[in-house]
């Protein structure tokens, strides 16, 4: 079995829900060491244990009792088969109390870039900065590669389309697509209008979104309002420095639910 270091690091790189129960606190005897930890996930399923037993069966119980709240908290337990001052009574004859820490973790908010060019390049560089994590997806070996986009959670040479099987797209996602190819574009947002995503930025001139807006609404798809083509706020910028700078401040206005109006006071 995994490290569970290791494998919590795996469940938020793939952006799962799920509880981290953590032995704190024995006075006493208790059926495990502390530090020992369990996983708990929102539909009752466990990873690694606490001891087993009705004091797990309970811990699970109130791991599942908090996914709703969103909210950390310790519980203490009562080792011993009958009830005492403190501690929720578990039947169990180790003669202890202990502690238990429960930990939630929820999807981190997330930017999936759909291109690996040199928009996509700036785009990273500009979502590093922020503390945006980020996803980049190509289907050219030469430029989805790892080094060009240091600090990505993954670097993905994927056929477009197909890529979106493999993605866990939610509301806590936010979409680019800037590809090369006015095709692949149009598969990317018509993909993309299927999920979840909060935000789906497509690049390209206003004669381009509208031949592809064309296309996805002959498909029966309709193109609703977290669509934002041509992608990003007009700054007046060219360079892809400057238009990677556009589309990071438009999602940045509706992640934090800002106005995108100047701030100056005085004249």
């Amino acid at each position: 079995m995994k490290d569970i270091f290791e494998r919590i690091f795996e469940l938020k790189r793939e952006r799962r829900i799920f509880c981290l129960t953590t032995l704190i606190k024995s006075d006493g005897s208790s059926p495990r060491d502390l530090g020992t930890r369990m996983i708990v996930y929102p539909q009752g399923d466990i990873e690694y244990t606490i001891g087993g037993g009705a004091l797990e069966k309970l811990v699970i119980e109130d791991a599942l009792n908090g996914f709703e709240k969103k909210e950390n908290f310790t519980k203490r337990y009562n080792l011993l088969k009958k009830e005492l001052e403190e501690g929720t009574p578990t039947g169990m004859a180790c003669g202890g109390i202990v502690e238990v820490l429960f930990e939630y973790f929820y999807p981190e908010e997330i930017l999936i870039i759909f291109g690996a060019g040199h928009i996509a390049r700036a785009i990273s560089k500009i979502a590093g900065l922020i503390g945006l994590p980020f996803i980049v997806i190509d289907n050219r070996k030469d430029f989805a590669k790892k080094e060009f986009f240091p600090g990505a959670v993954d670097v993905i040479c994927e056929d477009y389309k197909e890529s979106f099987k493999k993605l866990k797209i939610d509301k806590n996602t936010y979409i680019v697509i800037v590809t090369y190819c006015h095709q692949f574009d149009s598969v990317c947002l018509e993909e993309a209008l299927k999920t979840e995503a909060k935000y789906i930025g497509m690049i390209g001139s206003k004669n381009k979104v509208k031949s592809v807006f064309k296309e996805i609404e002959e498909k029966g798809l309709k193109i609703d309002e977290r669509v934002h083509a041509p992608v990003g706020l007009d700054i007046g910028g060219k360079t892809p420095g400057e238009v990677a700078l556009s589309i990071m401040a438009e999602i940045v206005k509706i992640k934090n639910r800002g106005s995108g109006k100047s701030m100056r006071e005085f004249l």
